[in-house]
């Protein structure tokens, strides 16, 4: 196995265990509310899950890896 597809695959596993918490965490919510608010929004590509702090800093984002 090539380091990009083991990368990929590790960001999949992320992306999905990140998508089952923010479910869990937000349950009365929708699909749509729940990606725009960690996921993507007009300032945060898809993809890339952010915390939402009044500073955010690089180290508070959570970026793929491949």
């Amino acid at each position: 196995m090539c380091a990009k597809r083991a990368f990929n695959k590790i960001d999949h596993e992320i992306m999905c265990a990140l998508w089952k918490w923010a479910k869990k965490r937000h349950p009365r919510k929708g699909l749509r509310w729940i990606k725009n608010r960690y996921f993507g929004n007009e300032t945060t590509p898809m993809g890339l899950c952010c915390t939402h702090m009044q500073e955010q800093t690089e180290r508070d984002k959570v970026f793929k890896t491949a």
